[in-house]
């Protein structure tokens, strides 16, 4: 019944360790989409859990926290695919819009980078003074505002921009040379390899048209 779904809400909010405001607004949601029928159910993979996985994540989106979509379906044990029909129809019910705030696409930034410096075994110093989390910050900031990608989940995006400063030549001298940074990133940020890839290509046209052929970013001494 309702009653137990929603404690299965509860449980995987636990585990992934969400605000207390995101649990509350999840349960108020589920309700709602409970008693409007705005989700599907009863076909194959179109399951309670997938509700709970595409709830959370529209809670998590529209409160601007860092989290894919891939590590609430794989908490939920849901599909990723049916969880993102799901966001989809929630999101437009719901009216939410499709541009996400540059802190959002920033803090998976971060994450990410965190992320690949521990891998690469490099000093992160202070946080947020390693000059590649700087340059990281910067391009990040630019896809937001110039709306590179809209559309694609912010995870990918903020992996691609960071791919990108990785392989430019202003982070060859603070980053391994020949470090698998695309595989690292993927992995990190729970999406396949091509997408980033892909991506990569579109942020680094479209940043390249905005600051010329060569990237200057962040000055360091």
């Amino acid at each position: 019944g309702r009653r137990e779904a929603v404690d299965r809400l509860r449980g995987v909010a636990s585990r992934l360790m969400l605000p207390a405001g995101v649990v509350q607004e999840a349960v108020s949601m589920f309700h709602e989409v409970k008693e409007r029928k705005l989700l599907r159910t009863g076909a194959d993979h179109y399951t309670v859990d997938a509700q709970i996985a595409a709830v959370l994540f529209t809670v998590i989106r529209s409160q601007n926290q860092p989290m894919a979509l891939s590590e609430v379906a794989n908490a939920c044990q849901a599909s990723p695919i049916v969880v993102g029909r799901h966001f989809r129809t929630l999101a437009s019910a719901l009216c939410m819009p499709a541009l996400l705030p540059s802190a959002t696409i920033r803090a998976f930034a971060m994450r990410l980078a965190a992320k690949l410096l521990e891998s690469l075994n490099c000093d992160q110093g202070p946080r947020g003074q390693h000059p590649f989390l700087q340059e990281a910050v910067a391009v990040t900031d630019l896809v937001a505002k110039l709306g590179v990608g809209e559309g694609r989940p912010p995870v990918i995006l903020a992996a691609a921009s960071l791919l990108w400063v990785a392989e430019s030549g202003v982070s060859k001298k603070y980053l391994p040379s020949k470090a698998p940074f695309a595989q690292v990133l993927s992995a990190a940020a729970g999406c396949n390899i091509a997408s980033v890839q892909g991506t990569r290509k579109l942020v680094a046209h479209k940043v390249l048209q905005v600051r010329g052929r060569r990237f200057t970013g962040t000055r360091h001494q």
